[in-house]
């Protein structure tokens, strides 16, 4: 979805501020209503809270594909239809990863949270490659509606699902008031220094890291000159290597070694977005994304993965809501480089994303002792 509206936003407006800022109109909602999504993912069902979300999200792309192929649509319906599925992607989210570890028994949450994620990166290999060609052979409006037909596939898998546990996993929490609900969970992230220092590395990679996939339109388009189509094997590659450091977090069965890829993760994603920025051939781009992809999603998956072990269920919803606000902040980082590629260049706007992400991930890593202790270093 991101690589189609970027496109067309792009096609529509001939703006690089424009592409970063619609991406970033998807994500702002999670500074909002990621406490609440997690407040009723430790409270409420959290199956039934994911089918609502996955109904709302598949109305808001058929709209926009209707307007899209009665070819009315206009900038501001794709902010707001963008902002509304950025709400209730906040609230599936989080109910989704939530779910996760009452689906298997505990000695499998690490492979289980890995395959979530798996899975999510196969949806990234496999969406933007379909979705580059449908763009070029069918258009935009045919596209955002694919999108929502497979909502429907993913209902009908859903409905069914059994779960271990229940969807509220501590009876007690549904006598919390929201707000002391919402402090105990600040209050844990306060008292641990390596749930701390994981949120900080998020903080990190959501500001340096994730707004290179918003200006990827772009650099298809200005920097390397392969059109809709080229675009989208750029991300599907991207997303290549996704699922290839989706596999190898989930076959790591020791908090260890998912402590070694966060701390790798987190500091090749801004060397290879800093060389992918450097690159003018489509070849070595195509090669470098596979790169980034892998670290990319080695640090995200193994950064959740780690939140998943560590926190309690019965506060893990509110961890997570936290987690997914710092997500939201990355609609800073989106405009940010936005503004500056309208400035300086798409280029040199990127390259100097990817070091200062570097700088500010090394840091994260030395001030929080408990990213890089192994188990045995503790014992």
């Amino acid at each position: 979805m991101m690589i189609a509206r970027g496109w067309l936003v792009l096609e529509m407006t001939d703006s690089a501020f424009l592409v970063t800022a619609t991406q970033a109109a998807s994500m702002l909602p999670q500074l909002f209503t990621s406490l609440i999504g997690g407040f009723l993912a430790d409270r409420f069902n959290r199956k039934k809270i994911i089918i609502f979300a996955e109904l709302f999200n598949m109305s808001t792309l058929i709209v926009l594909s209707l307007l899209v192929i009665t070819n009315v649509v206009e900038v501001w319906q794709i902010f707001v239809l963008s902002f509304m599925g950025g709400i209730t992607f906040s609230m599936g989210f989080l109910a989704r990863t939530s779910l996760v570890p009452s689906l298997v028994e505990r000695n499998d949450m690490t492979s289980a949270v890995a395959l979530f994620t798996t899975v999510f990166s196969a949806g990234q290999l496999i969406g933007p490659a379909i979705a580059g060609v449908l763009i070029e052979s069918l258009g935009m409006g045919v596209t955002f509606l694919s999108s929502a037909l497979v909502l429907i596939v993913a209902l009908l898998i859903l409905v069914p699902l059994k779960t271990i546990s229940s969807g509220a996993p501590n009876g007690d929490t549904n006598r919390v008031a929201f707000i002391q609900s919402v402090a105990e969970g600040f209050s844990y992230v306060k008292k641990s220094n390596l749930v701390l220092g994981l949120m900080m590395l998020g903080l990190g990679a959501t500001l340096f890291g994730f707004p290179f996939m918003s200006i990827l339109p772009v650099f298809a388009r200005d920097v390397l000159d392969v059109g809709a189509n080229g675009l989208g094997w750029l991300a599907a590659m991207q997303g290549v290597g996704a699922l290839i450091g989706s596999i190898i977090v989930a076959s790591m069965r020791s908090h260890s070694q998912i402590k070694i890829l966060t701390v790798a993760g987190s500091l090749g994603l801004p060397i290879f977005i800093l060389l992918f920025a450097l690159s003018s051939t489509y070849a070595l781009s195509i090669a470098l994304v596979i790169i980034l992809g892998f670290f990319f999603q080695v640090f995200m998956t193994s950064n959740f993965t780690q939140v998943q072990i560590v926190v309690p269920d019965a506060i893990r919803g509110r961890v997570l809501s936290i987690r997914m606000i710092i997500f939201g902040i990355g609609p800073i980082g989106m405009i940010a480089l936005g503004t500056v590629a309208e400035l300086i260049g798409t280029v040199v706007a990127t390259a100097a994303m990817g070091v200062i992400g570097f700088i500010f991930l090394s840091i994260t890593i030395a001030l929080f002792p408990a990213l890089r202790k192994t188990e045995s270093e503790r014992s």
